[in-house]
């Protein structure tokens, strides 16, 4: 800040002109009131003619309060100075004293002046802060500027626009008592200039500073003094511009997040409801679907269970006549048809996301030839001859309501989309490949194909429900199926199926178990259930039957059987406290166990199996059914000792080497034919397994892996794993995981992956190639 001298007396003008010249601000005065009407100077010269004079000048400024303190020289420079110069700081007699006298006396005010101001600015820009930080509004921001500045700059009159938001014509200013008025833009042509330009303007005592030109808010500072800002002043107040701009774009920038946080909250409330409403129509969807199990749980499948088993009972009486015998035979196709339909629809219902096989030994041949006759009359009203060429027997391990919904399926779609064709044949044959020995079925029609790209797509999911379902039971069985547009002869879908263990046995009826070996405790109070188990096991095994839960235990205690089928719901005691009081007590603790229930909800089986249940029979059940089941538990059981089940590793459950071989080529031609990617992963113990059973390590292998994956165990805890449909880089991933959760479990592996196409076609040479 520039010094200003005010010089007093008769020959002021005359020092005022010497000043000027050296640089120095200068201010004349020749009347005491002259000097009560003059403003604060930084110094104070007695240029006074006479020592009377001087005097008098002397106690002038003295009189005046804020006078007091100023350095006080007097000029000496046209004669003697008597005592008045005792009454002044300093005395100068000649100009160049007068310079080196003032420079001296303004050197400590300017310096302390300087530093005051500093700190003034400091203290603003940091309260400026502190207040935006604090979230004050832009009325406080500018009440706060003005009134500070006011104070630091020595101004008349400092005031800050604001403009209303989106009215870019309603302004008014706050000034440093914060109080507002409004303000005309358009007859204010200053203001209106300097938010044009966006520029500072200094005009007629008044200085305004543009601060946000762009946005709605505080707008710019004015400031009204009568001496000009310098350089120093100026760069100050554009800084608290700046501060001022970013607390407005702050402001716009909180408006605009709380715009969006409540767009986005009407949003997720308008997705909430309609969530809330799905769910409600999903519950409304699914106490249908319940309602429908219901039906078809106790009101369809009961009285089908009843039917099955006095058709049974008819078919099976040497002493009823050939006539009624085949109208029983009939009734008990039919039935066995609606119960399959029945269950399948429960499957669906239910959500099982696999499907569940009930493997048996079967003749495909008599299953061919009876699909044939059930459908004769509706081929005949189609105007088509549908013919079985299938010599018996062709035996085949399979779920026998399966494989016959994938023959009738296959028929059906031979019939309605036969073009122009005039025959339908279904054939059953014995067919060599690399693994062995299958059995192929064919349904071919002697039409036409329009399409022959649509045919090929028809087993895609999409294409309809029948064939997609077809396919996916076949490769649950371990064979293949495919559709071929034969030129000049319609299209033929064939499906194949791995030879079963009686192909060298002609009778059907070879079973597992010779008849009498194995005893049966049924536990029920369920008479269409007795009924039903008694009709199936009978014929192989004794059984001894119980009402209550508690007599199960005393019987199953005294009795030792070797299985014990029981129902879950029983007077006294129900199923599965009975089974925890049998796997509890060392006398029947090892003996297998099957639970039968006429609901198959996940908590009860969890529960169950938690308890070392050995399997679930659902009602109503085919006898067949549960001899199967009873049949395979036996094998897994101490009755089974001794005995080994082809193809399965005793030790693991998982395939052993003849069995991974078959399974492997199946994959491998399905593989070639589809052209889809099939690697094997070697898994090589890294150490002797001491103190970790085998068993625990085929469990940690079987929750890590898929269900389409297939794994053998070829002794000593070397484990082999086909992944169907997984390239070589995710199959080393998932090899470099599995070994990674087998660490977790104790004990590691080594591991070796290799793609099946480069490794040939033969299981055999594949697995050479992959252990080596």
């Amino acid at each position: 800040m520039q010094s200003k001298v005010l010089i007093v007396g008769g020959r002021a003008t005359k020092i005022a002109a010497r000043l000027q010249t050296a640089g120095y601000s200068c201010a004349t005065a020749l009347t005491l009131v002259n000097l009560r009407s003059e403003s604060l100077p930084s110094a104070v010269v007695i240029a006074a003619t006479g020592t009377k004079a001087a005097s008098s000048a002397i106690k002038a400024v003295k009189r005046i309060r804020k006078w007091q303190g100023l350095p006080l020289l007097l000029d000496g420079t046209d004669g003697e100075v008597g005592a008045e110069g005792k009454e002044v700081d300093s005395v100068a007699h000649n100009p160049q004293e007068m310079e080196k006298l003032l420079e001296a006396s303004l050197k400590g005010p300017r310096q302390t002046s300087t530093e005051a101001f500093l700190r003034g600015r400091l203290d603003l820009l940091l309260g400026l802060s502190q207040a935006i930080t604090h979230g004050a509004s832009q009325v406080e921001l500018a009440e706060l500027v003005a009134s500070r500045l006011a104070d630091l700059l020595q101004c008349d009159d400092v005031s800050v626009l604001q403009v209303a938001e989106n009215q870019a014509d309603e302004a008014w200013l706050i000034n440093a008592r914060g109080q507002q008025f409004p303000i005309d833009l358009t007859v204010n042509p200053n203001l209106r200039r300097s938010l044009e330009v966006r520029a500072y303007v200094a005009e007629d005592g008044s200085a305004l500073f543009p601060l946000d030109p762009e946005g709605d808010g505080l707008r710019s500072i004015q400031i009204k003094r009568r001496a000009a800002l310098d350089q120093e002043e100026v760069e100050f107040v554009g800084a608290l511009g700046l501060q001022l701009a970013a607390a407005a774009e702050r402001d716009r920038t909180r408006a605009a997040v709380d715009r969006a946080r409540a767009s986005l909250e009407d949003a997720y409330l308008d997705k909430y409801r309609d969530l809330v409403e799905g769910n409600a129509r999903l519950k409304a969807i699914d106490q249908r679907t319940n309602a429908l199990v219901t039906v078809l749980s106790h009101d369809l499948r009961s009285p089908l269970n009843v039917l099955l088993g006095h058709a049974h009972l008819l078919v099976t009486d040497e002493g009823l006549p050939e006539q009624a015998r085949k109208s029983a035979d009939v009734i008990q196709r039919t039935s066995r048809k609606i119960l399959g339909f029945v269950e399948t629809q429960l499957e669906a219902n239910r959500g099982h996301e696999q499907i569940v096989l009930f493997m048996r030994t079967l003749d495909i041949a008599e299953l061919c030839h009876e699909t044939v006759r059930e459908f004769q009359i509706l081929a005949g009203e189609r105007g088509l001859a549908l013919v079985a060429d299938a010599p018996s027997p062709l035996f085949v391990n399979g779920d026998e309501l399966k494989l016959r919904q994938v023959v009738q399926n296959l028929v059906t779609n031979a019939m309605h989309h036969a073009n122009g064709a005039t025959q339908v044949v279904v054939s059953a044959y014995l067919k060599s490949r690399p693994e062995g020995q299958v059995v192929q079925v064919d349904v071919c029609d002697n039409g036409s194909v329009e399409d022959a790209t649509s045919l090929l797509l028809a087993f895609e999911s999409g294409s309809g429900l029948g064939l997609p379902i077809c396919r996916e039971y076949v490769e649950r069985h371990g064979g293949e199926i495919w559709i071929e547009a034969r030129k000049g002869r319609g299209a033929e879908f064939s499906f194949t199926l791995p030879v079963g263990g009686g192909m060298d046995t002609v009778s059907r009826e070879t079973r597992t178990w010779p008849r009498q070996t194995a005893t049966v405790l049924l536990c029920s109070n369920d008479p269409v259930s007795i009924r039903a188990a008694t009709l199936g096991l009978a014929s192989q095994y004794r059984v001894e039957t119980v009402r209550d839960g508690l007599a199960a235990f005393q019987r199953a205690k005294d009795l030792a059987p070797d299985i014990i089928v029981m129902d879950i719901f029983m007077p006294k005691r129900d199923g599965l406290a009975t089974l925890r009081e049998l796997k509890a007590d060392a006398s029947t603790s090892l003996i297998p166990v099957l639970l039968v229930s006429s609901d198959s909800e996940i908590g009860v089986r969890v529960r169950s199996l938690n308890l070392g249940v050995e399997g679930h029979v659902t009602k109503p059940f085919e006898p067949e059914t549960l001899l199967q089941l009873v049949g395979r538990a036996l094998q897994s059981s101490e009755f089974a000792s001794g005995r080994r089940m082809a193809g399965v590793d005793l030790e693991t459950g998982f395939l052993d080497y003849p069995g991974l071989v078959r399974r492997l080529q199946q994959e491998l031609s399905r593989s070639m034919r589809y052209n889809r990617p099939l690697t094997l992963a070697a898994l090589r113990p890294t150490a002797a397994l001491q103190g970790v059973p085998l068993q625990s390590c085929a469990e940690a292998l079987r929750k890590a892996l898929r269900t389409v994956d297939i794994v053998g165990h070829l002794g000593e805890g070397v484990f082999v794993i086909a992944l169907p449909e997984t390239d070589l880089t995710n199959a080393t991933t998932f090899a470099r995981r599995l070994g990674e959760r087998a660490l977790g479990e104790g004990f590691g592996f080594t591991s070796k992956v290799a793609d099946v196409g480069e490794l040939g076609q033969i299981a055999e040479r594949a697995l050479e190639k992959v252990m080596t």
